[in-house]
């Protein structure tokens, strides 16, 4: 039974985060939350897709660059990846929150390290 359980919580998450997006389309974190929703499901094809689409909408968004980066490595695509924290690397702090992007600067550069 916990087998059926541990099975259905990514497919429940995505379906949650996907309401969630349809009640806020205009929300760069809810379209993020998608993304990381199927990244966690192992999707990663479904992730890149949402994240992707996001990109182009909240292109200044480290949260969703961050995301995409993530989604990309974990499909093997090492230069977009890069290419994407590359991205968020050169946003200007002042995009963001100064902690937010403190962190998520830290976060890209530790993820760059790993894609040499």
């Amino acid at each position: 039974m916990e087998n059926e359980t541990e099975s259905a919580a990514p497919l429940s998450s995505i379906e949650e985060r996907t309401i969630e997006l349809q009640s806020n389309p205009d929300d760069p974190s809810a379209h993020a939350r998608l993304g990381w929703a199927h990244y966690s499901a192992g999707d990663s094809d479904a992730a890149i897709e949402v994240l992707e689409e996001a990109r182009k909408r909240f292109s200044q968004d480290i949260e969703v660059l961050y995301a995409l980066g993530l989604a990309l490595k974990q499909a093997a695509k090492k230069k977009k990846a890069k290419s994407v924290f590359k991205e968020l690397l050169a946003i200007e702090e002042s995009s963001t929150s100064a902690a937010k992007a403190t962190m998520f600067r830290r976060l890209a550069e530790t993820q760059m390290v790993t894609l040499r």
